[in-house]
């Protein structure tokens, strides 16, 4: 599980435990939109056409290759991996930090830079409304994509200067499958308000199954809202 604090410019680490009974507990059912691959266990073309469009080096083709036909966990997807590199980039309004790993794999999370509501020219969909000891956040897109899963929505939440943070709505959720298919996808608000015992909470979660059947994980994306800044959390 790794954490990303995507809009206050630097990286915090975190261990949670992301309790899937209080996410199917507040479901969001709203248009959720899921895209399926292959059923068949997948080629190594297939294979290699998605790292190419993920910018993974060629070196690592040939042994991902191997580790996703024979279902062997890639280091993106393994609880509590370490990244060996991290890079921060910001590109068509949004935030970008790409996480690599040993083997080649990578995690990529993304978050729409807000724009002041205030001026008219804005090309994002992502605005802030500044005001005296708050800012509030609207249609605010938030990813991450992997070799196999990109999903994410979108949401509105606030910050308070000194007080608890909330989340005021989540829709839209968005999962798309490479490689294999995604079943169970379920938004959810799991906690609209900062407290004492947490951050206020959101959840994507999907059920990722490799091509044929062969092997199956869950997948949850989390944004975390609280001490004034929000995150992003995965967990597979």
């Amino acid at each position: 599980m790794r954490m990303n604090n995507i809009s206050q410019g630097g990286k915090m680490k975190l261990k949670k435990i992301v309790i899937l009974s209080a996410v199917l507990a507040f479901v969001a059912a709203s248009n959720i939109q899921t895209v399926f691959a292959s059923e068949l266990k997948p080629e190594p073309t297939e294979i290699i056409s998605r790292l190419v469009e993920l910018g993974i080096p060629n070196e690592f083709h040939a042994d991902l290759v191997v580790k996703i036909q024979n279902s062997i966990p890639l280091d993106s997807d393994i609880a509590n991996s370490n990244p060996v590199s991290s890079t921060r980039s910001v590109k068509n309004g949004f935030e970008i930090i790409r996480e690599s790993f040993r083997d080649g794999s990578v995690s990529i999370f993304s978050s729409q830079l807000p724009v002041d509501s205030r001026l008219r020219a804005s090309v994002s969909n992502c605005t802030v409304n500044v005001g005296s000891g708050y800012k509030n956040y609207s249609n605010c897109s938030v990813t991450n994509a992997t070799i196999n899963v990109v999903f994410g929505f979108v949401a509105d939440f606030g910050l308070v200067n000194g007080g608890y943070d909330s989340i005021f709505a989540v829709r839209n959720p968005v999962t798309r499958c490479y490689l294999g298919s995604c079943a169970d996808t379920v938004l959810a608000l799991v906690k609209r308000k900062e407290s004492l015992s947490g951050p206020a909470e959101a959840s994507l979660t999907t059920e990722f199954v490799l091509a044929g059947g062969w092997a199956s994980r869950t997948q949850v994306l989390t944004l975390l809202v609280g001490q004034d800044k929000y995150y992003l959390d995965v967990f597979n």
